[in-house]
Protein backbone atom coordinates (compact mmCIF):
# COMPACT_ATOMS: atom_id res chain seq x y z
CA UNK A 1 0.00 0.00 0.00
CA UNK A 2 1.49 3.25 -0.82
CA UNK A 3 0.45 6.19 1.68
CA UNK A 4 0.96 9.89 1.03
CA UNK A 5 1.34 12.21 4.15
CA UNK A 6 0.15 15.69 2.62
CA UNK A 7 0.42 19.63 3.56
CA UNK A 8 -0.91 22.03 1.75
CA UNK A 9 -1.24 19.44 -1.29
CA UNK A 10 2.87 18.80 -0.52
CA UNK A 11 4.11 15.13 -0.53
CA UNK A 12 6.02 14.95 2.80
CA UNK A 13 6.57 11.28 2.54
CA UNK A 14 5.41 8.34 0.75
CA UNK A 15 5.79 4.53 1.76
CA UNK A 16 4.20 1.94 3.59
CA UNK A 17 2.93 1.97 7.08
CA UNK A 18 1.00 0.58 9.62
CA UNK A 19 -1.41 2.92 11.89
CA UNK A 20 -2.04 1.50 15.68
CA UNK A 21 -4.76 3.50 18.16
CA UNK A 22 -1.42 5.83 19.33
CA UNK A 23 0.82 6.06 16.40
CA UNK A 24 1.96 5.26 12.48
CA UNK A 25 4.73 2.65 12.42
CA UNK A 26 6.52 3.68 8.95
CA UNK A 27 9.44 1.90 8.00
CA UNK A 28 11.34 1.80 10.85
CA UNK A 29 10.06 4.95 12.55
CA UNK A 30 7.21 5.17 15.33
CA UNK A 31 5.49 8.02 15.19
CA UNK A 32 3.19 9.12 17.54
CA UNK A 33 -0.71 10.04 16.09
CA UNK A 34 -0.51 13.54 17.97
CA UNK A 35 2.65 14.90 16.33
CA UNK A 36 0.72 14.23 12.99
CA UNK A 37 -2.38 15.33 13.85
CA UNK A 38 -2.15 18.21 11.11
CA UNK A 39 -1.30 15.91 8.76
CA UNK A 40 -4.02 14.02 6.22
CA UNK A 41 -3.08 10.14 5.24
CA UNK A 42 -3.93 9.09 1.88
CA UNK A 43 -4.14 5.83 0.03
CA UNK A 44 -3.21 6.17 -3.34
CA UNK A 45 -1.04 4.88 -6.70
CA UNK A 46 2.12 6.80 -7.23
CA UNK A 47 2.08 8.21 -11.08
CA UNK A 48 4.65 6.04 -12.96
CA UNK A 49 7.00 8.97 -13.00
CA UNK A 50 6.82 9.94 -9.47
CA UNK A 51 9.70 11.65 -7.81
CA UNK A 52 10.28 13.56 -5.38
CA UNK A 53 9.29 17.10 -5.04
CA UNK A 54 7.30 16.90 -8.55
CA UNK A 55 3.52 16.61 -7.81
CA UNK A 56 1.24 18.10 -5.47
CA UNK A 57 -1.84 16.27 -4.16
CA UNK A 58 -4.85 18.58 -4.65
CA UNK A 59 -8.10 17.77 -4.53
CA UNK A 60 -7.62 13.79 -4.36
CA UNK A 61 -5.43 14.39 -8.23
CA UNK A 62 -1.76 14.64 -8.37
CA UNK A 63 -0.92 17.85 -9.96
CA UNK A 64 2.74 18.89 -11.39
CA UNK A 65 4.68 21.22 -9.52
CA UNK A 66 5.60 24.46 -11.83
CA UNK A 67 8.42 24.71 -10.22
CA UNK A 68 9.82 21.47 -10.52
CA UNK A 69 13.00 21.43 -12.40
CA UNK A 70 13.97 17.48 -11.68
CA UNK A 71 17.49 15.73 -11.03
CA UNK A 72 20.30 15.43 -12.97
CA UNK A 73 21.22 11.49 -14.19
CA UNK A 74 24.04 11.85 -11.94
CA UNK A 75 22.05 13.68 -9.33
CA UNK A 76 19.08 10.72 -9.02
CA UNK A 77 22.01 8.50 -8.87
CA UNK A 78 23.46 10.20 -5.75
CA UNK A 79 19.87 10.03 -4.46
CA UNK A 80 19.75 6.10 -5.43
CA UNK A 81 22.73 5.22 -3.81
CA UNK A 82 22.57 7.35 -0.54
CA UNK A 83 19.26 6.16 0.16
CA UNK A 84 20.69 2.49 -0.05
CA UNK A 85 23.37 3.48 2.16
CA UNK A 86 20.62 4.74 4.94
CA UNK A 87 18.36 1.43 4.15
CA UNK A 88 21.57 -0.63 4.87
CA UNK A 89 21.94 1.56 8.75
CA UNK A 90 18.51 2.36 9.83
CA UNK A 91 19.08 -0.33 12.39
CA UNK A 92 21.80 1.60 13.89
CA UNK A 93 19.37 4.62 14.78
CA UNK A 94 17.27 2.23 16.76
CA UNK A 95 17.51 3.37 20.30
CA UNK A 96 17.40 0.08 22.08
CA UNK A 97 20.55 -1.13 19.96
CA UNK A 98 22.92 1.27 22.09
CA UNK A 99 20.90 1.37 25.25
CA UNK A 100 22.93 -1.52 27.96
CA UNK A 101 19.33 -1.82 29.60
CA UNK A 102 17.74 -3.00 26.76
CA UNK A 103 20.84 -4.76 24.67
CA UNK A 104 23.13 -7.52 25.37
CA UNK A 105 25.47 -6.86 23.55
CA UNK A 106 24.73 -3.28 22.56
CA UNK A 107 26.46 -0.88 20.03
CA UNK A 108 29.01 1.25 21.68
CA UNK A 109 29.57 3.62 18.70
CA UNK A 110 26.05 4.57 18.01
CA UNK A 111 26.76 8.53 17.36
CA UNK A 112 29.50 7.24 14.79
CA UNK A 113 26.57 5.77 12.77
CA UNK A 114 24.16 8.93 13.64
CA UNK A 115 26.94 11.22 11.97
CA UNK A 116 27.42 9.36 9.22
CA UNK A 117 23.91 8.91 8.50
CA UNK A 118 23.26 12.62 8.73
CA UNK A 119 25.96 13.30 5.96
CA UNK A 120 24.34 10.67 3.70
CA UNK A 121 20.69 12.37 4.45
CA UNK A 122 21.87 15.83 3.39
CA UNK A 123 23.39 14.02 0.03
CA UNK A 124 19.82 12.47 -0.06
CA UNK A 125 18.14 15.68 0.11
CA UNK A 126 20.45 18.07 -1.74
CA UNK A 127 22.03 15.92 -4.23
CA UNK A 128 25.13 17.51 -5.51
CA UNK A 129 25.67 17.70 -9.64
CA UNK A 130 28.94 16.16 -9.17
CA UNK A 131 29.09 12.13 -8.79
CA UNK A 132 29.90 11.57 -4.99
CA UNK A 133 32.47 10.06 -2.69
CA UNK A 134 30.09 8.96 0.29
CA UNK A 135 31.97 8.45 3.66
CA UNK A 136 32.70 5.05 4.79
CA UNK A 137 30.12 3.01 7.36
CA UNK A 138 31.50 3.38 10.62
CA UNK A 139 32.54 -0.29 11.71
CA UNK A 140 30.13 -1.61 14.59
CA UNK A 141 31.65 -1.79 17.88
CA UNK A 142 29.44 -4.16 20.15
CA UNK A 143 29.60 -4.32 24.06
CA UNK A 144 31.33 -6.87 24.94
Amino acid sequence: MKILVIQDGLILATGNYVETDTEFVYSNLIIPKIILSTYTFYDVTLPTDYADGKYFYINNEFVINPNWQGFSEIQQQNVTEAQQLLTNTDWASIPAVADPAQSNPYLTNQAAFLAYRSTVRDIAVNPPTTVVVFPTVPTEQWSS
